[in-house]
């Protein structure tokens, strides 16, 4: 456990680490007595990630050095060491579940005590259903008699108050590989957010969070969909599937097409020298990743029939030859395809696949990818834009990189939530109520 007897660092500063599983990113934030400040990023380390597999622990000995690693790098880009850290948790382990709770109040005024009340009731309920631990129970909306939409029914009369939650979970020894790794480094763990409520906090204006907005955050090897509404995440799901699959394909099926590539018009008499080694040869993750950054397109265009990329020095080989754009759109088109279609499956069984008010937000890593915004368009018919983190200060060099809208997120919701900042975590059926209490009394 925290050994609190070793302190690492300044309490006016905290680390929030997001762990991908392409990269591991940690931010160091100080925090400011002015919640309504911009939030700050004095420090940034990033590292390549290993041990970690979307969002959960594959191996603790590889996560625990890049954890550090990213750190150690965050602590000296800041000059700045830390006691207290905020986790973003995220990938297919995560759960959303939306949640109706009602209890009888016979006509009385709307205590703080009544609110306790109805969300013990829902932990109670919770805990039968839910083999998984409750990062947050999120108030969507809530109901006095036959009364909707009520903003905040404290001090209200009533005969029965309804909450409706988005309760979002995660499997428990997930949790508990993270926490080892991270209390090993004498960390205090202040809180567990779910990244896709951070992602979307870094990315989304005020009137995009509350008037109605999806995020769709391409990871490298899982892709997010968060619904926001009057301020709030309503629901987040998730498919196993990202940038990294994109890669996969591409070198899988451009290796396939090696030998018809090399041909005798373009080698002459080394043409059966060079068949012969083909056979052999592959492409590279590395070299399909280059391919898919310098060419790759989400929707072709006309010219891409007839124009002819490049792919030299092929699996380390003196071997070079071209190949058409289409064809690489014409692998990358189908995969990102699947994975909005995936999303648009998950979004309708949730009730949240019509169109969302102030349209559709790309981020993560993988938006990068030309065109990807107009085939999200196509697939899911609103209206779509890329998103970077905003309102916040950071390192010129990492300005407007959408892969660090996770990171951005959990430091503006911490630099600007003083209740956040106040109360640590918990997993204990006690610590889920404080937390849900200090959202209500924020928010109300």
């Amino acid at each position: 456990m925290f050994n609190s007897s070793k302190p690492r660092g300044d309490d006016d500063y905290i680390a929030v680490i997001d762990l991908g599983s392409e990269k591991v990113v940690c931010a160091i934030v100080p925090l400011m007595n002015d919640y309504n400040a911009m939030p700050e990023i004095s420090g940034l380390g990033i590292v390549d990630s290993q041990g970690i597999e979307t969002g959960y622990i594959s191996d603790m000995v590889l996560a625990e050095e890049a954890i550090r690693e990213a750190i150690g790098l965050a602590e000296r880009n800041a000059n700045q060491k830390i006691n207290s850290i905020v986790c973003a948790i995220s990938g297919s382990i995560i759960k959303s579940k939306y949640m109706t709770f009602a209890i009888e109040l016979g006509g009385m005024n709307i205590t703080i005590a009544d609110i306790k009340n109805i969300y013990t009731k829902a932990w109670s309920e919770i805990e039968k259903e839910l083999d998984s631990e409750c990062l947050h129970a999120i108030p969507t909306s809530y109901k006095v008699d036959e009364n909707n939409n009520i903003k905040s029914p404290l001090n209200m009369f009533g005969d029965t108050l309804t909450v409706d939650l988005n309760m979002v979970s995660v499997q428990n020894n997930t949790i508990k590989n993270i926490e080892k790794i991270l209390l090993q480094s004498y960390l205090h763990i202040e809180h567990y957010i779910v990244a896709s409520w951070a992602s979307g906090y870094g990315v989304l204006s005020a009137s995009e969070l509350q008037l109605g907005s999806l995020v769709i955050d391409m990871g490298a090897k899982t892709t997010t969909a968060s619904v926001f509404e009057n301020g709030s995440l309503v629901f987040t799901t998730s498919v196993p599937f990202g940038g990294y699959n994109v890669t996969k394909d591409l070198a899988q099926i451009l290796t396939l097409n090696l030998d018809d590539n090399l041909s005798s018009n373009q080698y002459g008499d080394r043409y059966n020298t060079i068949q012969t080694a083909s056979k052999s040869l592959k492409i590279s993750l590395d070299e399909a990743e280059m391919i898919k950054c310098n060419y790759g397109r989400a929707v072709a265009e006309a010219a891409d029939d007839y124009t002819h990329v490049p792919i030299d020095n092929i699996g380390g080989e003196n071997v070079s030859t071209t190949i058409l754009k289409s064809m690489i759109t014409g692998v990358i088109r189908p995969r990102i395809e699947e994975i909005f279609e995936h999303l648009k499956i998950e979004l309708k069984k949730s009730g949240y696949d019509r169109p969302h008010t102030l349209g559709i937000v790309l981020t993560g890593g993988a938006s990068r990818l030309g065109k990807v915004e107009m085939l999200a368009e196509q697939v899911f018919k609103n209206k779509v834009r890329l998103g970077a983190p905003i309102q916040i200060t950071m390192p010129s060099e990492h300005e407007n990189q959408p892969e660090l809208s996770v990171i951005s997120g959990l430091a503006k919701m911490i630099v600007n939530n003083e209740n956040l900042r106040e109360k640590p975590k918990s997993i204990s059926t006690k610590g889920f109520i404080n937390k849900s209490l200090n959202w209500i009394k924020e928010n109300l």
